[in-house]
């Protein structure tokens, strides 16, 4: 049987842009689920009466959104940030990279929400950021 060349998540990274050019990414804090949003499309309606059936086409791609869950690390100035920006509506830079340190994905995102769960006995305070998906991801 051949060895598998499944990718380990573990030493995977989700990066912040500072917007500046050249942007530099830094790590955001102790992340441990990155839940990036499947493409889908919509179907257009282009049927007429000429029509034998319903005839489709593909609208644009939507990318939906993303979840990303972190340990709460009080004081951390990325989470903080993060938090800061909920609500403003802006569109940031954010990568994802693979274990391998040099593949993953680039994308847009908006972040929509971030709250911080975990205030029971024997919990960990954990928070999830919630983020809107613009446009398409690019490759690194």
């Amino acid at each position: 049987m051949a060895a598998s060349l499944a990718q380990i998540a573990n030493g995977a990274k989700f990066q912040r842009g500072n917007g500046g050019t050249p942007e530099v990414y830094q790590d955001v804090a102790e992340v441990n689920d990155i839940g990036m949003g499947a493409p889908t499309a919509p179907d257009i309606d282009v049927s007429h009466l000429g029509s034998s059936a319903r005839e489709k086409r593909a609208g644009l791609q939507d990318f939906g959104t993303a979840t990303v869950k972190m340990n709460y690390v009080e004081g951390d100035a990325i989470q903080q940030a993060m938090e800061d920006e909920v609500g403003l509506n802006t569109p940031r830079n954010y990568r994802v990279v693979h274990s391998d340190g040099i593949h993953g994905y680039q994308y847009v995102l908006i972040i929509k929400s971030m709250g911080t769960t975990g205030y029971v006995v024997d919990g960990k305070l954990e928070r999830t950021a919630t983020f809107a998906v613009s446009g398409k991801p690019t490759r690194l």
